[in-house]
């Protein structure tokens, strides 16, 4: 655990270890823990604020232990420089997020984490991440990204409506379309089908930031 040889402080450390990531119950996980490492880690993540992130507040200790876990993990098969620790950072953590079902777009997390990399450079490094761990690099977050653009509209569809959203999420041929854009494209689906006037595809793009031409375009493949 590297320079550190004081009996008590070690004591005191691998105690805030466990404190700080309640999974980590392995002795020998604990003494392959860089201690520099994890002071770093440590004070990134307590900067982050998991509620803009739109985590609950009872689901944040779960979601830090894992993002220190990946982190860790990942440090051991790769050697990074200051600038890399910053970005896997926040990779761990969107791949936490991913896990834990979060709907939050890949530019929207990048913005709100202050990333300094280009999409493509993130999607390139969350590959590498993905491969190294054996994780999955997509989870399918479609019905979150419904029930997030449904209450952003300030719509209460009822329980016919988010229903039959339900089962047209079921029923369509994704077409490579990315979750949200899935979501939005059902919802405009079951809004033509319902005969829903309540919202337009106007307040469809504003909340979610897909543009009408491709909200009509993926309506009219699928009506047709």
């Amino acid at each position: 655990m590297g320079s550190y040889t004081d009996q008590e402080e070690m004591k005191e450390i691998r105690n805030e270890i466990i404190e700080y990531m309640p999974s980590m119950d392995s002795e020998d996980e604990i003494k392959r823990i860089d201690i520099k490492n994890y002071r770093y880690i440590q004070s990134r993540i307590d900067e982050i604020d998991f509620e803009e992130l739109g985590i609950d507040t009872d689901k944040v200790p779960e979601v830090r232990d894992k993002t220190v876990r990946y982190y860790h993990k990942f440090r051991d098969k790769m050697k990074m420089g200051g600038r890399d620790k910053e970005n896997v950072v926040a990779i761990c953590l969107y791949q936490v997020l991913l896990e834990e079902k979060i709907p939050i777009l890949t530019s929207e997390f990048m913005d709100k984490m202050s990333v300094d990399l280009k999409e493509s450079c993130f999607y390139r490094i969350r590959r590498e991440f993905c491969r190294e761990l054996d994780l999955p690099y997509n989870v399918d977050r479609s019905e979150e990204f419904l029930r997030r653009y449904l209450d952003e509209l300030g719509f209460s569809p009822g329980p016919g409506f988010y229903k039959r959203c339900l089962e047209e999420l079921e029923q369509v041929d994704r077409r490579d379309m990315s979750d949200h854009v899935l979501a939005v494209v059902v919802i405009n689906i079951v809004k033509e089908i319902e005969s829903e006037r309540s919202f337009t595809q106007y307040d469809l793009n504003d909340v979610s930031g897909v543009s009408r031409v491709t909200i009509r375009q993926r309506t009219f493949e699928f009506l047709d």
